[in-house]
């Protein structure tokens, strides 16, 4: 078992790889608006007539006046067909006594969204990143 501050900076740098490929590939940075929509797991980026779409699946949300995270799989304004995949999710934190992984919403900082979002590519073999004010974390 790898202690989690391991882990993570592993599933952070291979993080760090995919943001860059995803950004040559698609520049996702330069993009304007988006939007997203449940029920079919597309968000839409969008700049003046230029759109590209993703399947999404939304990882969580950091709340800055509470300061808690709290993931997509416990909260019940995520749709389930977007929210990260819970078993595969705390059925490894449970493994692996990775804490962060398991409870529902808890306590943290802003940045846990990014690392915790780095662990949720690597398990389900996101391609990247991308953050939204309102929506949170989400992977493609």
């Amino acid at each position: 078992m790898m202690d989690y501050t391991d882990f993570l900076t592993n599933c952070f740098g291979e993080l760090e790889k995919l943001q860059d490929n995803l950004n040559k590939s698609y520049d996702i940075n330069s993009y304007t608006s988006w939007d997203y929509d449940q029920p079919s797991g597309i968000i839409t980026l969008s700049k003046g007539d230029k759109i590209i779409n993703f399947r999404y699946y939304q990882v969580g949300t950091y709340s800055t006046k509470l300061e808690t995270w709290k993931w997509s799989w416990d909260n019940e304004n995520t749709s389930k067909n977007v929210a990260i995949d819970a078993e595969k999710i705390k059925g490894f934190g449970i493994a692996n006594k990775y804490e962060n992984l398991i409870n529902g919403e808890f306590t943290s900082y802003e940045e846990i969204g990014w690392e915790l979002s780095s662990i949720c590519c690597n398990l389900i073999g996101g391609i990247g990143v991308y953050r939204t004010r309102s929506l949170g974390y989400a992977q493609g």
